[in-house]
């Protein structure tokens, strides 16, 4: 049986972090997707960066908001198996 080990301070403030910035994220996207969905409309408008990437004229797609519940919703599984397994391995 391996003896788990304790994460260090940057690897706690980096894990807190990501896993804040999922949560968030992953919240924005269940609640409010027809506000993320006019934010990202006016980044493609604004942005030649953002009009360039692959995927950016889906946020014009009726589709939209539905995919991004469905983002919310695997970033919230991901936050919560990180919290389930973390505490299982005897992480903090």
């Amino acid at each position: 049986m391996a003896v788990a080990q304790s994460m260090s301070a940057w690897e706690w403030v980096g894990t807190a972090t990501v896993l804040t910035i999922f949560s968030s994220t992953g919240t924005a996207c269940l609640f409010w997707p027809a506000t993320v969905q006019k934010f990202l409309q006016r980044r493609y408008h604004d942005s030649i960066l953002f009009r360039m990437t692959l995927f950016s004229k889906w946020v014009f797609r009726p589709w939209y908001p539905i995919l991004l519940r469905l983002c919310g919703l695997i970033l919230w599984s991901l936050v919560l198996l990180e919290l389930v397994f973390s505490r299982a391995a005897g992480g903090h």
